[in-house]
């Protein structure tokens, strides 16, 4: 399979699609200088290609009565991050995991209506085999989330 290459266009038109994904291509079209074939084509191409993976939207969980966000930490023994996160992608209320390096194998990110529903999803990730350890930190406020329109770099 040929390799997918954006160009600085393209990184204009995702830097605009990050921002409003909702957009009318016509507008887009507009604000870009471009004609809306050669927008809608772009697009297609990032859906195609896999560098756009879907179009949603940006909530605020605590207008959406879930106000508590948590980040956990988690070890695991004898290596089983990658196996772990599969079984954990399952549990409701956890919206982000990842493998990382460092002190933990796992990093969770939970979203939770209260404490008590934080204490239930812990206790689930606490019942999985081969979870040694975990560290909640606790959001107590949120000072930049969800801003990955800076890092689509783009020269205009």
């Amino acid at each position: 399979m040929m390799q997918f290459r954006i160009n600085e266009t393209d990184r204009r038109i995702l830097r605009h699609l990050v921002l409003n994904a909702r957009q009318p291509v016509a507008n887009l079209a507009r604000t870009l200088g471009l004609s809306e074939s050669a927008v809608r084509r772009r697009i297609d191409n990032l859906v195609k290609s896999g560098v756009i993976q879907r179009f949603t939207v940006a909530i605020d969980y605590e207008k959406a009565d879930n106000p508590i966000t948590v980040l956990v930490g988690v070890n695991v023994g004898r290596r089983r991050g990658p196996e772990i996160a599969k079984s954990l992608r399952n549990i409701e209320n956890i919206v982000e995991i990842y493998t990382v390096t460092g002190e933990y194998d796992l990093i969770i990110k939970i979203i939770c209506p209260d404490i008590n529903g934080f204490e239930e999803i812990i206790e689930q990730i606490r019942k999985q085999d081969f979870i040694e350890k975990t560290r909640s930190f606790v959001v107590l406020n949120k000072i930049r989330e969800g801003h990955y329109d800076d890092i689509i770099k783009v020269s205009e």
